[in-house]
């Protein structure tokens, strides 16, 4: 059976609310349950890309009753900012690896916070922020095993739902921060 073209996109892999998004669907039911299990109180994507994942986790923030804020050093389409802030949500443009970017960036969200390293280079993502977060936070990383591995855990983390991302060959892995 072949697909309208109206339900097929434009050599971008898989979308969500047709923006293109870099996590797979079973990576959209993962984070559901994550999020089922956690009481945070804002979520702090690090890299918007076009957004499709910005809009999945505005949308889980609304409705959540959380605060969510994408950052990305370029800037998105007029319409993919406009629809993450009618959710609530806030882009922020700026450089997360400019000094004291990420500590600015967790003093304007209320904790706990989860953060989702899934920007250029997610090795120093969680390295930068890591020490900036406390008992009770969470971190998250895109590209397990392709631009992200275990000898880059560094700090009081330890892994949270491991199992269940293994069992689904999720490309993210949450930790929760302990005490340091």
């Amino acid at each position: 059976m072949e697909f309208p073209s109206c339900l097929k996109a434009p050599n971008v892999g898989n979308t969500f609310c047709g923006t293109p998004i870099s996590q797979a669907w079973q990576d959209l039911c993962l984070w559901e349950e994550v999020l089922n299990r956690l009481c945070i109180q804002s979520i702090l994507e690090l890299g918007t890309w076009h957004g499709g994942m910005a809009t999945f986790l505005a949308i889980q923030c609304n409705v959540r009753r959380l605060t969510f804020r994408t950052v990305d050093r370029d800037e998105i389409s007029p319409e993919r900012k406009a629809t993450i802030e009618f959710l609530g949500g806030r882009f922020v443009q700026a450089d997360v690896f400019a000094d004291s970017t990420s500590s600015q960036l967790l003093k304007d969200v209320p904790r706990p916070v989860l953060v989702f390293c899934d920007n250029g280079n997610k090795p120093l993502e969680f390295a930068s922020f890591v020490p900036h977060l406390t008992n009770g936070d969470y971190i998250a990383v895109h590209d397990w095993q392709t631009e992200f591995h275990e000898a880059d855990v560094v700090g009081p983390v330890e892994f949270f739902m491991k199992e269940e991302c293994e069992a689904i060959d999720s490309m993210t892995r949450f930790f929760r921060v302990l005490e340091g």
